[in-house]
């Protein structure tokens, strides 16, 4: 069985958890891809290009839904477990 002692917020860079709070505000907003802010806004805010910060951004996501994906199977497999 896979166990995560991290949360994704914890293998985050302090750029990548900023990006991800101005660009989704919220985690469902970045599981769904609803963004809030605009690339140029944010990458005029850290001095980066808007390609930068979507490369920033794509990083976290991954990481982001990696570790739900892994949640959500260690939930699955605690539940298998009691029945």
């Amino acid at each position: 069985m896979i166990n995560s002692e991290f949360t994704a917020e914890e293998k985050l860079t302090e750029h990548e958890k900023k990006i991800l709070s101005m660009r989704f505000q919220d985690l469902d907003n970045i599981l769904t891809s609803q963004s809030t802010n605009s690339l140029n806004d944010i990458a005029k805010h850290f001095g980066f290009t808007s390609a930068r910060v979507r490369q920033i951004e794509a990083k976290a996501v991954r990481i982001a839904r990696k570790e739900k994906q892994i949640n959500d199977f260690n939930i699955f497999m605690n539940g298998a477990r009691k029945i």
